[in-house]
């Protein structure tokens, strides 16, 4: 079974070379990805999923200072 994206999840183009990327937002049949490239610029483009090859499932803070912390 596929696994359907997700915001969170990251992902790569279905081209040789492509970097991993980040899913900041699922729209229909299109995603907003977020990178930074070998220059350690920040990049923001938007794909249609069908041209994403699923990498990992986006991960759960575990506690801890940072990101995803509730209390």
């Amino acid at each position: 079974m596929e696994h359907k994206i997700e915001e969170g999840d990251t992902v790569k183009l279905n081209i040789d070379n492509s970097p991993n990327m980040s899913i900041e937002k699922v729209s229909g049949k299109n995603a907003t990805c977020i990178w930074f490239d070998k220059n350690q610029r920040f990049n923001k483009e938007e794909f249609l999923i069908e041209d994403l090859v699923f990498i990992r499932k986006k991960e759960q803070a575990k506690g801890g200072i940072g990101f995803g912390k509730t209390n």
